[in-house]
């Protein structure tokens, strides 16, 4: 994980380097007139943006690039977790689902490793049944030193000029969710943003690291503008027969996009934290 710490610049960020393929010129949705909305409403929400908040937001991101500390991805979907608990012989339902997360949330060091913990938002309402005071995951997380997370994307879906790469559903409620969420407790966010590589069909396009960065900086803008701390992640399959120079290639390429899309947004730097992994695809 590498959290950014630099100062502001008033200077004209450099444009990113090419990656794989040029994708021909969307006509949908996603395409260049979304991409500038995006940037857009990031840029409006980026400037309302008072001292104040900023320091609460640069003070949580310290916090969740603590050095020796990680953060925990307990952020599995429903059906998801569920999978999991049917292969091990339970019955997938709250109670159970509330249970398991109660192993993870209970344990009395977790402080001593963990900086934060990412939620799926179900888990914001559940309560710990052993703790003595009844509290809610949430509460119980930041007692022992953790701050809650919440992953508040909703699931990918296909491009229209490239079905086989993918943009991130949940932008249309997500103000009012992230201010819920925030109620709640949750203090920092993630958005899954998904590249993929064919070398034999040239991807990534071009195309596909503009949307999904454009979507990243308005989710980070509004993450920001909730009291949330957004976690910037583009996540690069490994997947697939490319050898590491190709991934550290297109790696660059993502984050060069990602972090030039930032900027052009003017999305608070050290209000955010980037996380670049890569992931065999669920």
């Amino acid at each position: 994980m590498s959290s950014s710490s630099s100062s502001e610049s008033d200077s004209t960020p450099t444009p990113p380097p090419a990656a794989l393929a040029t994708a021909p010129t969307p006509t949908s949705s996603h395409g260049l007139e979304a991409y500038h909305t995006h940037l857009m409403e990031a840029a409006k929400l980026a400037a309302q943006l008072t001292q104040e908040q900023k320091d609460a937001l640069e003070t949580i991101a310290n916090q969740m690039a603590r050095p020796g500390r990680g953060l925990l991805a307990a952020d599995e979907s429903v059906p998801t977790l569920g999978k999991r608990l049917v292969a091990a012989g339970l019955v997938n339902d709250e109670e159970t689902r509330r249970a398991y997360r109660e192993v993870l949330f209970g344990h009395p060091e977790m402080g001593e490793y963990l900086s934060g913990a990412i939620l799926f938002s179900e888990t914001l309402g559940q309560k710990a049944a052993k703790d003595p005071e009844g509290r809610l995951f949430p509460a119980l997380l930041q007692s022992k030193g953790v701050l809650p997370g919440v992953k508040v994307d909703t699931g990918l879906e296909p491009l229209g000029y490239s079905p086989r790469e993918t943009h991130t559903k949940g932008m249309g409620d997500l103000m009012e969710r992230c201010q819920g969420f925030y109620a709640q407790g949750a203090r920092f966010a993630k958005w899954r943003a998904v590249i993929r590589i064919d070398e034999t069909a040239q991807l990534p396009t071009r195309a596909c690291m503009q949307i999904n960065s454009a979507e990243l900086a308005r989710y980070a803008a509004v993450c920001q503008a909730c009291g949330l701390v957004p976690i910037v992640e583009p996540e690069i399959l490994i997947e697939g027969p490319h050898t590491a120079e190709t991934f550290a290639k297109v790696t660059e390429a993502a984050l060069s996009e990602v972090y030039y899309t930032l900027a052009q947004a003017k999305v608070f730097l050290e209000g955010y934290v980037v996380v670049e992994r890569g992931r065999k695809r669920d």
